[in-house]
């Protein structure tokens, strides 16, 4: 049976708390990374993502250049607005992940570090 509940959100504040011990995936365009990315993030774009979770380590160490998250590593993802990080969310949550929403994203993130600049 489906899980068709949304994926749990987070707050700027939580994603805060948790930037160091989380797995953070931005799943934003090429394009948009331009305007910065959170801290110790790495990108797989939504377009990706479903077949990206479903690789074996070796082949998504090779093709993102970071260790496949197993299904316990808390995963929070996000994008410019909080709707592609919601769904990249729930697909994970599917795929047995331990995913989160960080449903303010970019725009949220863009007020506390001035690395980010919202778009």
């Amino acid at each position: 049976m489906f899980n068709f509940n949304p994926a749990p959100i987070l707050t700027t504040e939580q994603v805060q708390e948790k930037i160091n011990s989380a797995t953070i995936i931005d799943v934003r365009r090429d394009d948009e990374l331009e305007h910065g990315m959170l801290p110790n993030a790495k990108q797989i774009e939504l377009q990706e993502l479903e077949q990206a979770l479903q690789l074996e380590n070796e082949e998504f160490k090779t093709k993102y250049d970071f260790e496949k998250p197993n299904k316990e590593q808390e995963l929070i993802f996000y994008c410019h607005a909080g709707g592609r990080s919601a769904k990249a969310a729930k697909l994970a949550m599917k795929l047995g992940f331990n995913a989160k929403n960080f449903q303010g994203s970019i725009k949220a993130w863009s007020l506390v570090d001035e690395n980010v600049k919202d778009y």
